[in-house]
């Protein structure tokens, strides 16, 4: 009898934590009673010969319970499913029976199938007695709904807060489930049968979607409220029709309106600022939908903030530059395809959200890919936004600050996307999937892809127009083949900062807030963004759609970036000075913050001397030691593969104490073959290709190679070795 009292007690534990997801006491309850009766022998003996080593099962599984988000029907019924397997294989028939007949409760409890049976037998009973579907007297009330959204993710880059290795870059397969009380939710008007599709879904992307869901109260009385507000004042014009569904998204409400037979689109279209007047909301009217009616776009009175935590379980998926940049109105993650945009053009007003976007955008990429998969080249002439990636182990050269430095980094990307044609037509290669496809093969390093980000448009216009745009316009026309990318962002998209020859190598435009239709028709060739939100809220045209998509952007904080700057900041010096990784990044830590880290990567900030001397001191500290100052100097100097030289050409110009170690040694391997090439530099010398390409550059500034002639032709030699070492002796 003791032996059914307590297997009762468990089990009324398991179900009470499968009936109520917050009833954490029956969850601790049942582990402690398992575990009492699997240790505790004298007190529990009857039970642990009843139920044995299956109590360890469900014990295992309710202390996981506690740190993941798990429903418990999910190892419950399981448990018994095994129990009963146990039972009668000792030979207990009635509970082995009675352990199978209840082994599918937990499953049905926490699916919530009774609560949909009681709700389907009262509305049959209700259609019996009332011919309209309800009850007499009775109000339309429903529960509110729980939606599951199952995703799937494939990921292609490493993913994770922090550093990863190179083979952990494509891990498996993973599936997620997302539960959420916010997602999308149409409210069925009248007659009209709700679809399974929303009317901006993407092709191919299915909207989750309830059939005639009611929301929260206030939230009802809102949508009737503007309902009412927004057919009462088109009536006023003589606009006649019919509102037949409404999608409730987090941040704002679509309103499907349905003209009256002989009323011209037009006359909706230009009831915009009326009303916006009479809800006192930016109103936007997007006409017509796919499925052939006008939607009307009201902001929410309640406005539900997305952070780049939100982005977690998306950052795995699709290929390397897949980024997750924000959610559409419906509340699904909007996935940003760099590789097929293939550039990026951003506008918008001061405080619209453009540098919050940008930073969304880089920690994006770097959360997904490790330096040997893709490299940054980031532009910042605010000197305070970009700026904070300074370090990163991604970036080929330090974060250009000032209008010089701004169009070196210009032309460092030309000259790669220079030498990456070369390198791809010396193996037959058209792009660069095929070219890293081959080199693998051949044993070649990979190229990795390249995204210039650019902060600040106007400021180099202004300062440096013809060597901006002359840039900015060779590498938009030939660099998507060879994996280069570009973002530009302006905070004047006016006509003599985004010059048409710019606009036209950009197919993929972001508006966000704007502070007129003419900035709004500069950046996306038609009205709508002078209506948004701001904060985030932006219009997405893209090279494959005809109208552009609403998206709310991540926010993201410094609070975002730290942690995984000071990862990967970490993971590199370790890799180079061979410590350990908790003091590196303890030390990485203590240099952030106390503001001196970055005189650890470039030498042309005021106060760099004493900076880099309290390094010094921390060094010491962490690590002991005396090589501290010889073992930083060597970081200093080599921490970027490229770096802001002297820009005049001709001999003896160039700084001879940054030359690189090997390149006297390039000069021989070039003079033995008879031509010079960054690809024979590669095999030769088994280095990476941004080093092959700085040895290249240099040679070429001490006259030693002659320039690049067109994309397939090896550079020619114009001195010998001996000329070459009596120059860098000096």
């Amino acid at each position: 009898m003791l032996d059914v009292a307590l297997w009762a007690l468990l089990y009324y534990l398991f179900l009470r934590s499968v009936g109520e997801r917050r009833n954490r006491p029956f969850v601790i309850g049942g582990l402690t009673v398992a575990l009492a009766a699997t240790y505790l022998s004298p007190l529990f003996r009857p039970m642990k010969e009843v139920f044995g080593p299956t109590l360890l099962i469900p014990a295992a599984w309710m202390l996981l319970r506690l740190f993941r988000r798990m429903p418990e029907y999910y190892w419950t019924s399981p448990f018994l499913a095994l129990y009963g397997i146990y039972s009668l294989l000792r030979g207990e028939t009635f509970m082995g029976l009675l352990s199978f007949l209840l082994s599918p409760v937990p499953v049905l409890v926490g699916m919530g199938l009774p609560g949909k049976v009681k709700r389907y037998l009262s509305r049959e009973k209700a259609s019996g007695e009332g011919g309209d579907g309800k009850a007499e007297g009775e109000e339309d009330t429903e529960d509110e709904a729980r939606v599951e959204v199952s995703v799937s993710v494939e990921p292609e880059g490493s993913g994770g807060k922090g550093p990863v290795k190179e083979e952990d870059v494509k891990p498996p397969v993973i599936t997620v489930e997302v539960e959420t009380d916010d997602a999308p939710v149409p409210v069925e008007e009248g007659k009209v049968e709700a679809t399974e599709r929303s009317p901006e879904t993407e092709e191919g992307q299915a909207t989750p979607s309830v059939d005639a869901v009611e929301g929260e109260k206030d939230d009802s009385e809102e949508i009737e409220r503007t309902k009412e507000a927004i057919l009462s004042k088109l009536s006023e014009f003589g606009v006649k029709g019919e509102i037949v569904k409404v999608w409730r998204g987090p941040v704002l409400t679509l309103y499907e309106f349905v003209p009256a037979p002989g009323v011209k689109v037009s006359s909706v279209v230009n009831r915009e600022d009326d009303l916006h007047v009479s809800l006192k909301k930016p109103v936007r009217i997007v006409a017509p939908l796919p499925n052939g009616n006008i939607g009307i776009e009201v902001p929410n009175d309640r406005r539900k903030v997305f952070t780049f935590k939100d982005a977690e379980p998306y950052l795995k998926r699709g290929e390397a530059v897949d980024v997750p940049i924000g959610v559409d109105v419906f509340g699904k993650p909007y996935i940003f395809n760099l590789h097929k945009a293939p550039h990026v053009l951003i506008g918008g007003a001061t405080g619209s959200g453009k540098s919050v976007l940008l930073s969304t955008l880089v920690l994006g990429l770097i959360r997904k890919n490790t330096p040997e998969t893709l490299r940054l080249v980031l532009i910042d002439p605010k000197m305070v936004e970009l700026s904070t990636f300074e370090g990163l182990p991604h970036l080929l050269l330090p974060v250009a600050k000032m209008v010089p430095q701004a169009v070196h980094s210009l032309k460092t990307v030309i000259d790669i996307m220079t030498e990456r044609y070369t390198l791809m037509s010396s193996v037959g290669a058209r792009d660069i999937e095929a070219y890293n496809g081959k080199a693998r093969r051949l044993k070649m390093e990979p190229m990795p892809y390249v995204v210039v980000v650019i902060d600040e448009l106007a400021d180099l216009m202004m300062l440096s127009p013809k060597d901006t745009v002359d840039a900015i316009q060779r590498i938009a026309q030939l660099a998507r083949a060879v994996g280069i990318h570009m973002v530009v962002a302006t905070q004047r998209p006016s006509v003599d900062v985004v010059k048409p020859v710019i606009k036209a190598n950009f197919p993929t435009r972001i508006a966000l807030k704007v502070a007129s239709r003419f900035d709004s028709r500069t950046i996306l060739d038609r009205d709508g963004a002078e209506r948004l939100l701001g904060k985030g809220d932006m219009l997405v045209l893209t090279a494959d759609r005809h109208d552009p998509v609403r998206v709310h952007g991540y926010y993201t904080s410094h609070k975002d970036i730290h942690p995984v700057l000071v990862s990967w900041i970490a993971y590199r010096l370790t890799r180079e000075w061979g410590k350990e990784y908790v003091r590196t990044e303890r030390f990485v830590r203590r240099a952030m913050e106390e503001g001196v880290l970055t005189a650890l990567f470039r030498d042309d900030e005021p106060a760099h001397d004493p900076r880099f001397n309290r390094l010094v001191t921390l060094y010491g500290e962490i690590f002991g030691g005396e090589d501290g100052r010889e073992r930083l100097e060597k970081t200093l100097k080599g921490y970027y593969p490229y770096s802001y030289e002297d820009e005049e050409e001709g001999r003896g110009q160039i700084n001879l104490r940054k030359l690189d170690p090997l390149i006297v040694k390039a000069a021989e391997v070039f003079q033995e073959v008879g031509y010079g090439s960054t690809s024979l530099l590669q095999r030769r010398l088994g280095i990476g290709y941004p080093r092959a390409a700085k040895i290249v550059d240099q040679l070429e500034r001490l006259g030693f190679l002659s320039k690049a002639e067109g994309t397939s032709r090896p550079r020619k030699l114009l001195m010998s070795v001996e000329e070459l070492r009596r120059i860098v002796r000096g």
